[in-house]
């Protein structure tokens, strides 16, 4: 399960195995491990997904920029020297 999980965030986010495996554990050849059959600890998978969970979070907020802006404010709430006439 959590080898197909790292996988779709691989293809999703165009990052190598070996750069997921040094940011989330700290460990370039995890992701070739697990392909090889080595069974991760509870707490490590754990750490993968909230790492995974994180960076799709910051992919989606770059994506969408616009949804993270400030609200204009409105004229009213301008000191009277900010507002333009136009």
């Amino acid at each position: 399960m959590i080898l197909d999980r790292i996988d779709l965030y691989l293809r999703a986010s165009k990052t190598a195995p070996s750069r997921l495996g040094r940011d989330a554990v700290g460990d370039p050849n995890f992701v070739m491990n697990l392909r090889d059959g080595r069974r991760p600890r509870q707490a490590t998978v754990d750490r993968v997904i909230e790492f995974i969970d994180r960076q799709e979070q910051a992919l989606r907020r770059a994506r969408h920029p616009a949804a993270q802006a400030r609200p204009v404010p409105s004229r009213r709430s301008l000191p009277p020297a900010t507002i333009i006439r136009t």
